[in-house]
């Protein structure tokens, strides 16, 4: 799946100082479907268990 993005060059996976991979790519959805999922912190526990967060952020 990696190779389904267009790394800008400084950002090529495994050439930055931290680097974390977790996607799947679907066909038929819209971003602002998938944004409304990635800002509420509060439901990630109910789909991905393993989650952390920066320093200095909670689930709300």
């Amino acid at each position: 799946m990696l190779n389904e993005i267009n790394w800008p060059h400084d950002y090529l996976p495994g050439t930055t100082d931290n680097f974390a991979s977790n996607e799947v790519i679907v066909k038929g959805i819209m971003a602002k479907d998938v944004f409304e999922n990635l800002i509420d912190t509060s439901i990630w526990p109910t789909y991905y268990d393993r989650r952390t967060f920066p320093k200095g952020v909670s689930a709300s």
